[in-house]
């Protein structure tokens, strides 16, 4: 089963990338980023209740568990900016790959 979730998270997270290549290219970086973002959070909140995730955060553990995650956020905000820029420019090597993966 791990192996399966495994090829599974590659294939979507792949699967993202490419299609932000192409959404940086034709509305912008910060665009394409807030569409990704957005639909990522809708998705979670559909399923978190679902698989039990929202009782951790009324569970009193204090501030620490927010101060990371408000930590975590930015630096995946400023990352996923970052390779979203890269992603639009032509000196992407990810750009050529899925250049010649689509031409042959």
């Amino acid at each position: 089963m791990g192996i399966l979730l495994g090829l599974l998270t590659a294939l979507t997270w792949g699967g993202a990338d490419f299609l932000a290549r192409f959404a940086t290219r034709r509305i912008g970086t910060l665009r394409a980023m807030f569409y990704m973002q957005g639909i990522g959070f809708v998705l979670l909140t559909i399923f978190l209740p679902w698989l039990g995730g929202w009782g951790h955060l009324t569970d009193g553990s204090g501030w620490r568990p927010w101060a990371w995650g408000l930590l975590a956020g930015g630096i995946n905000a400023f990352s996923t900016l970052a390779l979203y820029r890269r992603l639009k420019s032509e000196k992407c090597p990810w750009s050529r790959l899925s250049r010649q993966v689509i031409q042959r």
